[in-house]
Order: structure tokens, then sequence, then C-alpha cells
């Protein structure tokens, strides 16, 4: 039953080995006395800000929030345009943060750990159905390792988020959780930009230590983190190809073709007679975009996709065609909306149907708190079986209580149709961290979440999550 998740996730690994060697060799090829290219950031400074002006006590102290109101923009309006220097990599559960190479991480050359945490979980659960409540308490192990390697032209980075849970002296492999990302950039020259980027996520029978904080992947729009516990084994990959080229200081086109597997094991039901049963989905396509700057506050674009979905042994397959325009403003020095609106329209079985897509984010940021939200509706990767449009929306907001103390807190919503039937869940969470050391901090975090379904995959429960441990995590160098 889980030869063929565990097949899947070998090729997978094998895949990323061959493109790290393959990067290293384009990168090595590069003659090494030429000096690096002057990189030409994005038209009227739309650039992400640099962490080095960045002086709030909230990052002296080494927390993080969402992305600031600047780096929002460059999210919506020019996602596709990276470079060695700007290379638009969102950090692995970072809860939406960029990867920023302007931290004092313990490394041995391009590889080390960004952050470590060790606490302590307890969790209830109430399935449907069911009078009686379980229980499970455990110690959890959680680390952020990256490999960043920058040579010449080509910029390497690669992330992994492996997740341990202790259950009575033992380590469970049932409930433990991977998360990798790798991507890589090529820029041979100012204009022309192209690269790969890929995100593996491995979830256990018991996804308990699923992060819970939504987020969006730029260049595929699969969404990254789906909280829902379906408990199945479940081996998602979601690859992209984007590739960028600049017309002239104002005007960028991008398009980028990818590709998304889901592989779900679901176990047998003795209640229901139920064998148990292993289902693939496959999704592919493109997306073009062509965006213009009128000004370092406001851009417009548009953008169009092409994708198709089908399960393997479902003769059926679903195309779709979704189109509109982008747009990206700044209001004042705090405050940025953005996002993209269109229609889609859907083909299956020689029938049509209609529906508005797109996704807005508003973004704002304070001297010592920040606020972003987001919602959005379209044929996104969520990692179900679905054939359809799912609407997602989630916000983080987060406060900084002093030197040494932050409070952070956020909500998240997912719902679509699951093999012709329909899911549904929520979350709303909350957190809080007092800085012990430089480095090191204690927090305590609780997450409560609903969710209810008329599938398979998903089962129908309320479950609510403590956590209190501490937590070693690298801190942002100083100004200059």
């Amino acid at each position: 039953m889980l030869n063929s998740p565990l097949v899947s996730r070998r090729w997978t690994l094998w895949a990323r080995f061959c493109v790290i060697c393959l990067a290293v060799s384009l990168a090595n090829a590069q003659k090494p006395d030429v000096p690096p290219p002057v990189t030409t950031p994005p038209a009227d400074g739309q650039q992400p800000a640099q962490d080095t002006s960045k002086k709030s006590s909230q990052e002296k102290t080494g927390q993080t929030g969402v992305p600031d109101a600047q780096e929002e923009v460059v999210v919506q309006s020019v996602s596709f345009t990276r470079t060695p220097d700007l290379p638009q990599v969102k950090e692995l559960g970072g809860h939406g943060n960029w990867f920023s190479e302007n931290v004092d991480w313990l490394h041995f050359g391009p590889v080390g750990i960004r952050s470590a945490d060790a606490f302590y979980t307890y969790l209830t659960e109430e399935l449907a159905g069911s009078s009686s409540t379980s229980k499970l308490s455990a110690a959890t192990f959680h680390a952020n390792i990256a490999y960043d390697q920058r040579l010449q032209h080509t910029r390497l980075i690669w992330q992994y988020n492996p997740r341990l849970l202790e259950v009575d002296g033992h380590f469970s492999q049932q409930l433990t959780n991977q998360d990798s990302t790798l991507d890589l950039i090529f820029a041979p020259t100012s204009r022309f930009t192209f690269g790969i980027t890929d995100w593996f996520s491995y979830y256990g029978r018991q996804n308990t230590l699923n992060d819970r904080a939504l987020d969006r992947n730029a260049f595929t729009g699969s969404l990254m983190n789906p909280f829902l516990n379906n408990g199945a084994e479940t081996l998602m990959n979601s690859f992209a190809i984007p590739l960028s080229y600049n017309t002239s200081a104002r005007t960028a086109f991008s398009i980028a073709p990818f590709f998304n597997y889901l592989n779900v094991s679901l176990a047998a039901d003795p209640s229901t007679a139920t064998p148990a049963t292993t289902q693939t989905l496959f999704q592919y396509g493109a997306k073009a975009q062509l965006n213009h700057n009128f000004s370092p506050r406001q851009s417009m674009g548009f953008f169009y996709t092409y994708q198709e979905a089908q399960e393997r042994d479902f003769t059926q397959t679903t195309y779709y065609h979704s189109f509109g325009a982008t747009f990206s403003r700044r209001l004042g020095r705090s405050f940025t909306l953005g996002g993209q609106l269109g229609g889609s329209r859907a083909t299956q079985n020689e029938r049509a149907t209609w529906t508005g897509v797109g996704s807005v984010t508003a973004t704002k940021t304070l001297r010592h708190s920040s606020l972003q939200v987001t919602y959005g509706r379209d044929a996104s990767f969520s990692g179900f079986l679905t054939h359809g449009y799912s609407d997602y929306g989630w916000a983080n907001y987060s406060q900084q209580l002093g030197r040494r103390a932050s409070a952070t807190s956020g909500f998240g919503y997912l719902s679509g149709p699951a093999q012709g039937r329909s899911f549904r869940g929520k979350y709303v969470e909350g957190g809080f961290t007092y800085a012990l050391y430089r480095n090191i901090s204690w927090f305590f975090g609780y997450t409560r979440f609903w969710q209810s379904a008329n599938a398979a995959q998903v089962n129908t429960s309320n479950q609510q999550q403590f956590q209190v441990g501490l937590r070693w995590a690298s801190t942002r160098k100083a100004g200059l």
C-alpha cells in the first residue's frame, strides 16, 4: 500500500540531487576571473527593502513577522523577476517572510541551521460520530536547515524542515512530516532570468504537526501548508520553471510552466468494508504574465493561466483557462494593496462553466507591529483530490511587546470540492515569545481548528493543540 508514495519520494530526492549537481556544474563552468554582473533591480525602486535598514526592536530580538509593505509590492507586481541578489524566495515555514542572507546563522560554508525548536505538545481531538476524545502528548523536534550557494550568475537555495515526534520513548514514523524547497536562479544577462523552483511535502497518517500558516507559491499558484487533517499518508510535489525577460526598465514579461503531483494512501475502513487504496492527482500547465510599473507606488499587468487536472484511474480530465488583470498599489509608507482579478473557464466532459477568480492581499506595517490579510479563489493545487475551484483566506498579525517579548495571532480558511463532494476547514492560532538570550527564546502557542467534509480524504473533527518549548533562531545582522 505504501510502495507507491515511497518510490515517488525516492525519485523526487534523486531528481533534486541531479538538479543540484547540474547547478554546481553550470556555476563552475563560468569564468572565476569575471566580476559579477551588475544586476538591475525592478524599476522605480520596487526591490525588497534591504535587511540592513530594518532596525526595529522586533528584528533585534530575532523575531520575524509578515513581509513589510515594500516587499509585498514585489510579490504582487514582479513576482517572476528574480536575480541572484534578489532571489524572491520565501523562507520555508517562515509565515511569509523572505529568505534573507543578512542573518547570523549557524553554518559551515553554504550549509547550516537557521532555526531549531524543541517543545512539548498536548493535543485533543473530537471525531464526528464518536463520543470519546482522543488525546496525545509528545515531544517535538523541528529544524530549519538551509543550503545557500552563490556562484557568479547562479544562486542555489535549498531548505529542509524535518519534524520528529517522540511518543512513549520512541520516534513515531506515522506522525513525522517533512517539507523542503529548492530554488535555482540563473541570470545570464541583466534582462533575462530563468530558474527552477520545487516544493516537496510528505505527511503521515496523522499530520498533527502540519504548519497551520497557509501560504501560496507565486510561480505555480499552489497552496502551501494545507492545514486540514486528512487522516491519510500524503505526498505532494509542486515544480515550476519560471522565465522572465525585462523588455524595458518598467516592463517585464514572464512565463512559468508548472507540474503538480499528489499521491494519497487511504487506509482500510473495516466499519464500511472499504479496502486500502492509493489515489494520484496530476496537474500541469503554464502561467504567463505581463507587468508594467507606472510609478514607484503603482503597477498593473495581465495574466493568463492554462491548466489540466486528472486523477489516475479516472478518464475525466478538467481543462482550465484563467485570465485577468494584476495590480499593486502602495498607499503611504506602510500600507500595500495588490493581487489579481479575472475570470476562469473550466471544461469537463464537453461541459463548460465560468466563475470569477483572483486573490487580494493587504499589508499594513507599523514600527512594532504588522498585519497581512489574503483572500482568493481559483483552481490552485491544494493537496487534495479535487477538480474545481478552492476558496482560501488567511491573516497574520504580529506585535512587539518591548525588547524581549512578542505576540502573534492568525486565522485561516480553506474550502473546495473533493471527488465530487466538498471539504472545508478553518483555524485560529496565537503565540507568545520571550527572548531569554540573543538567539534563544521561550514560546507558548495555541491552535484550534475545525473541519467538516463529505469526502473520504478528509475527516470531520475538531482539534486543539498546546505547545510550549524553546527555540534557537538566527538573528539579523546589525544595520550598516
